[in-house]
């Protein structure tokens, strides 16, 4: 299964523990030693490999244990700051503005009744 933006929390759960059974099976890793490596309990892999909520933490010490812990990177990039951004404000943006409200206007076609 691809996991989608419009994937709920469980299902996105439940494939992120099937992605990891099978990374750790491939690299023919025993739940056991993958807990000793990660500093993890066995439970906490177990919940994991089953699709249930396991804190954070866990989870990056379990993927740096199967030497996955570069992938991470790709969850949220580095932002890149725009040419535009860099001669406008001069520096990286600290925070974000809000919006402008745009008004209404009255222009039309001319072909309405």
């Amino acid at each position: 299964m691809k996991i989608e933006a419009f994937s709920s929390n469980l299902a996105t759960l439940q494939e992120l523990g099937k992605r990891l059974k099978a990374q750790r099976i491939a690299g023919n890793v025993t739940r056991e030693a993958l807990a000793r490596k990660s500093g993890v309990s066995l439970s906490t892999i177990a919940r994991m490999e089953a699709g249930q909520s396991v804190a954070i933490d866990g989870w990056l010490s379990v993927l740096r244990g199967l030497n996955l812990l570069v992938n991470v990177d790709m969850l949220v990039p580095e932002t890149q700051i725009s040419p535009i951004d860099a001669m406008q404000y001069g520096h990286i943006r600290q925070r974000a503005s809000k919006r402008k409200e745009t008004k209404e206007s009255n222009w039309k076609w001319g072909d309405e009744e």
